[in-house]
């Protein structure tokens, strides 16, 4: 295949000057392209590479999730466990709510995110307990496990059983029991305040055109729900730790990877922490991420031993969405 037709669908929303984007695409657990694109930080001129570090933002989440399945895999806990065991005195309606509704953004629970006063709280330091008053005490959405709605309450709650369970901070916990066996060296809970070589600087595309520094969020807010930041080469070492099996079996994985039903036996195209799809009839379990500056995603093929993921500091000129499927018919077209 001609590589610089993936320039070429990259090179459609990021000019030189703008800021960018870092790909990685593994094939046969090799890595088949690698490349960085635009403006890690334009009032420095400073120019993305594959070291740049970037909020994930979302795709957090498929990393939550594998840490619950570690601990249920360890018989530390169950999804079928009622979330309030681990979390206890939350107001549920009188419903059960599990473990596996918050996976599955299936549980009701009112999100955060979609407040009105969320502007407001999400620049503000709180601790889980002052943000969790914003929400906890909110109707539910609809009763756990009739509909599917995406859901920042339902991971940012499974971050508090993680830490609920170890006894580690949520931070602590993904660096011991994630990233350091997995050497994802760079990969980190990413708050505002430590000085991290090479992180990039968020922006945001304005109306007409033109780009802004992002707004401020603290990274305390998304929690277990989108706080996490990585380095390309440290998504390049989740995406073959998936394939090896490295860090949850073959039987968790394929659970995590297959669609939730509803209580009348509908089927939502979601899983655990994973978007679950066909693209040209192939399947595929993916995921997005957006927050202030940043956006993601990542596509992992399951029969094709194919992926591509996409870090970027730019939010508003960059669908990295569109560009991971328009990349991904390029290749399984040849």
């Amino acid at each position: 295949m001609d590589l610089s037709l993936i320039d070429a669908v990259i090179n459609e929303y990021i000019q030189d000057e703008d800021p960018g984007a870092v790909v990685a695409i593994v094939k046969d657990r090799e890595i088949y392209y690698q490349q960085a694109y635009g403006m890690a930080n334009i009032e420095w001129g400073i120019k993305n590479t594959p070291e740049t570090l970037f909020r994930m933002a979302s795709i957090s989440k498929q990393f939550t999730a594998s840490a619950i399945m570690l601990l249920e895999q360890a018989g530390e806990l169950n999804i079928t466990d009622d979330f309030t065991q681990y979390v206890p005195g939350y107001p549920t309606h009188g419903y059960a709510i599990t473990i596996e509704h918050l996976l599955t953004h299936t549980s009701g629970l009112k999100s955060f995110t979609n407040l009105a006063s969320y502007p407001l709280f999400s620049v503000q330091d709180l601790t889980h307990n002052e943000l969790l008053a914003y929400v906890k005490n909110e109707p539910l959405d609809f009763a756990p496990g009739t509909q599917y709605a995406y859901n920042n309450t339902a991971y940012y709650l499974l971050g508090m059983i993680i830490e609920a369970v170890s006894g580690l901070s949520y931070a602590d916990f993904m660096r011991t029991y994630i990233f350091e066996p997995l050497d994802m060296r760079s990969a980190c809970y990413l708050y505002d305040e430590p000085i991290i070589k090479q992180r990039a600087s968020g922006y945001q595309k304005r109306a007409e055109g033109s780009y802004e520094n992002a707004s401020y969020v603290c990274m305390k807010i998304p929690f277990s729900a989108g706080s996490l930041g990585a380095r390309i080469e440290d998504l390049i070492k989740w995406d073959l730790a998936l394939r090896e099996e490295a860090l949850l079996n073959k039987a968790i994985q394929r659970r995590m990877y297959t669609p939730v039903k509803l209580n009348d036996g509908q089927q939502e195209n979601y899983g655990y922490g994973w978007g679950v799809s066909k693209h040209m009839g192939h399947a595929v379990v993916n995921h997005s991420g957006g927050i202030n500056g940043f956006v993601s995603f990542i596509a992992h093929f399951l029969e094709e031993e194919l992926s591509i993921m996409f870090l970027s500091n730019n939010s508003g000129g960059f669908d990295a969405g569109k560009a991971t499927w328009d990349i991904s018919s390029l290749i399984l077209a040849n």
